[in-house]
């Protein structure tokens, strides 16, 4: 009994979760259609719109749909990990995220010295109409929760992408 060469190209996820490509073998030299459903390990001949043969998948098939799970697995990752780090800052602008380090820093040197010159700070301060050690504490307040809550969530998914 002779042994078929076949193979599959052109690869990708449809919208079920499954894997559409293309069969190439002896019986199908140009090409036929197929969708691949990895969890049940069966083959559906696409035109047909039947289940097919169930047809063996080669080592490289595995190794395609186990790298589009992977790559699956990580956008959701980076999902869940965008929707954990919007929830902390809500609606706030990027270009004020920006100013964070800045205000940090200049709150903390104006905590280690009252006489320190901040004068990012200190025009935040006077435009809101609040004495600068106030608005000191509530910067210096603020940052420690950024950074206790984005680190938590930064570390959850540094131990998703561990165990991918």
């Amino acid at each position: 009994m002779e042994e078929t060469s076949e193979h599959f190209k052109d690869l990708k996820r449809n919208r079920a979760g499954g894997i559409e490509g293309v069969l190439i073998n002896d019986k199908y030299p140009n090409g036929v259609k197929y969708s691949l459903d990895p969890a049940l390990g069966h083959i559906e001949k696409a035109e047909a719109g039947e289940w097919g043969d169930i047809l063996p998948l080669n080592q490289s098939d595995l190794d395609f749909i186990s790298g589009q799970e992977a790559k699956t697995k990580q956008v959701e990752i980076n999902d869940n990990y965008n929707q954990k780090i919007i929830a902390i800052i809500g609606r706030i602008p990027q270009y004020e995220i920006d100013t964070w380090p800045k205000q940090e820093a200049q709150a903390l040197a104006w905590q280690a010295d009252n006489n320190a010159v901040v004068p990012f700070i200190q025009n935040l301060a006077e435009e809101r109409g609040l004495e600068l050690a106030d608005l000191v504490v509530r910067i210096l307040a603020k940052a420690a929760a950024f950074e206790d809550l984005s680190s938590k969530a930064l570390g959850q998914k540094h131990a998703a992408e561990d165990a991918l």
